[in-house]
């Protein structure tokens, strides 16, 4: 019987190791969080209203890409990223504005479901030299061959 309650005392003891230092764990953890929180930049310009630039072209001949549109996405982690978009003209230029000054994936992607993307860059920079996207030729092929298969 002495050897059952050592046993039990032993499982209580451990249990009650193991539960503070989880709660202490969790309450550190909750505050490196917060303190990180609170040195991060705020950020000054609205997505929406201002911002910075990508402007560029899609190295498309003989294509209309006009059905075509460009988006940025963020690489900067974010809970909800945010995507911008452009629609391309019929010269296959585009303008992405309301950027803030990180790092973008750019895409040129056709509308769909799920959107079907052409041409990919990553780490682009807005502010920065004009911005060719080059289309993919198998991409292009699988769009083209999915588009007639739909028809």
């Amino acid at each position: 019987m002495s050897h059952a309650r050592n046993l039990g005392v032993a499982i209580l003891i451990a249990a009650v190791a193991v539960g503070g230092t989880l709660v202490c764990w969790r309450a550190r953890g909750a505050a490196e969080f917060q303190a990180a929180q609170a040195s991060a930049p705020v950020p000054v310009a609205s997505p929406e209203v201002d911002g910075l630039v990508i402007h560029g072209f899609i190295d498309a001949h003989e294509i209309d890409p006009r059905r075509w549109s460009v988006r940025a996405v963020s690489l900067r982690y974010a809970a909800t990223p945010f995507e911008h978009r452009a629609e391309v003209n019929s010269r296959g230029r585009f303008e992405l504005t309301g950027l803030a000054d990180e790092d973008y994936r750019v895409e040129l992607v056709v509308d769909g479901d799920p959107p079907f993307v052409l041409a990919r860059t990553e780490h682009e920079r807005p502010g920065g030299e004009e911005l060719v996207l080059a289309l993919d030729p198998l991409a292009l092929r699988r769009w083209s061959e999915s588009a007639r298969a739909t028809q």
